[in-house]
């Protein structure tokens, strides 16, 4: 679509566009994201139509400079949104909310500030590794960016407190993977228990006592909340609290992450890819430069008529230095014979496209995982999708057992996404060593076995 629409046509239409379940795109990204991603896909937009008026419009260049931005955007913070607003404390400061929860207030603000560089007034900047081994002169350095620590957060916890409007709930639950109850004495928590009792605050059960162990009570100040209507504390009434609001959250899947087919079937494959022919076998780069030939001319040959591609051959390998007659004629001759090849000559054929780049996921691949590759050629046909891979400048082997096992899962792992994207088709893969010249096809079987033993 990219070389038929104008560059913002092909963004807003993706998202304007409505979805085999009835809603547009936009309202999928509202639903997954909330209503706050509208202003980094309305921005993206702008971008769009801005590199249409100054810089040409093409959707690769766009790309490029799009991936080498480091932009943020800041969003104003509406007060009339149905919704819990979850940030910082340095984003919070000048706002004002009905209530405010503040989670996180058991651990000591010096948790991870062990610095080993410490500055000095007169010396510049002083290095000691251990706070055991600090003398005299470094310990008061020590001390004195402790308590700008300290200060800075007793200044942050000012702010927090400042922020509610009609209710605030301030939280103690445990610092990370520790002991419940462990609290920091120089936390938030610690200071504000110090100072909050006596004439005007009462002990109160919180809804979790009991179901939790150890919650124990909470403390209110000021009287209680006026309870609301009749009916609407029968409905909160009626409403129990699910099991998983009183229960640690698990650990997060691992995100999903992209990969090279080569990077993610390799190790696991228990082979990695083989070495490159030995320049000092060969002092001339004669195999390299013959391979890369051989390479050029699979590439570009295949979009000439069939009638012209022996002369289109000719001529370039006759510009090729330090080659003999005899060398050209049996690097056309090879190259010819793998364009005309029975069973794959639809590759190099109409329709036949040259490094496709494939991106995307699989069922027969991890979930967490999406591939990005490149197949040398490829064609389409109604009832099979034939790829083939180029190897140049390696050693080539004499039947599939022996090609390393990375290459096998390439093909594996190429195989796999094609199927996702034309099912019901049949998918064959082939290598092609272009050192050689010789065209290789791997069995179902083959990748079958390689595919299954690196995604266990």
């Amino acid at each position: 679509a990219a070389d038929s629409d104008r560059l913002y046509d092909l963004f807003a239409g993706f998202l304007n566009a409505r979805t085999p379940t009835g809603e547009t795109r936009w309202a999928r990204i509202y639903a997954r994201l909330g209503e706050e991603a509208r202003d980094p896909l309305e921005e993206f937009l702008a971008r769009a139509l801005d590199h249409e008026r100054e810089s040409g419009g093409a959707l690769s260049s766009f790309l490029a400079a799009i991936g080498t931005e480091d932009t943020q955007l800041k969003r104003e913070m509406s007060h009339d949104r149905d919704e819990v607003q979850v940030m910082t404390v340095h984003a919070s400061k000048g706002l004002e909310r009905p209530v405010i929860i503040l989670p996180d207030t058991t651990r000591s603000p010096l948790t991870g500030k062990g610095d080993t560089i410490l500055a000095h007034p007169e010396a510049g900047m002083v290095w000691s590794q251990k706070k055991a081994e600090d003398p005299p002169a470094v310990a008061a350095l020590r001390e004195a960016a402790a308590n700008r620590v300290k200060a800075e957060h007793g200044r942050l916890l000012y702010v927090a407190l400042t922020r509610a409007r009609d209710r605030l709930i301030v939280c103690g639950w445990r610092q990370g993977a520790g002991t419940l109850g462990q609290i920091a004495e120089d936390s938030w928590y610690a200071r504000l228990a110090e100072h909050w009792g006596g004439e005007g605050w009462s002990e109160i059960d919180t809804p979790l006592t009991g179901r939790v162990e150890e919650i124990g009570t909470g403390l209110r100040f000021g009287p209680r909340p006026e309870t609301l209507g009749a009916a609407e504390t029968a409905r909160r009434a009626a409403v129990a609290v699910p099991d998983w609001a009183v229960v640690p959250a698990p650990g997060e899947q691992a995100g999903v992450r992209g990969v090279a087919p080569s990077s993610f079937l390799g190790e696991e494959a228990g082979d990695f890819e083989p070495p490159v022919l030995s320049p000092l076998a060969d002092p001339g780069a004669h195999r390299f430069r013959r391979g890369d030939a051989i390479h050029k001319l699979l590439q570009t040959l295949p979009d000439l008529p069939r009638d012209r591609r022996r002369e289109a051959a000719e001529r370039f390998v006759a510009a090729q230095p330090d080659f003999s007659d005899a060398d050209r004629r049996i690097m056309i001759e090879e190259t010819l014979g793998i364009l005309d090849h029975p069973d794959f000559a639809p590759l190099f054929g109409p329709g036949s496209r040259a490094e496709v780049s494939l991106v995307g996921r699989a069922p027969d691949l991890p979930g967490n995982v999406i591939v990005r590759g490149q197949v040398d050629r490829l064609v389409v046909t109604e009832t099979e999708v034939l790829i083939i891979d180029y190897k140049t400048n390696r050693p080539p082997p004499e039947d599939v057992a022996a090609v390393a096992k990375v290459y096998i899962g390439q093909l594996a792992t190429y195989r796999a996404l094609l199927r996702a994207v034309h099912p019901g088709k049949t998918v064959r893969c082939a290598l092609l060593w272009t050192d050689a010249a010789r065209l290789m096809e791997v069995a179902d079987e083959v990748m079958d076995a390689v595919l299954e033993g690196a995604t266990a």
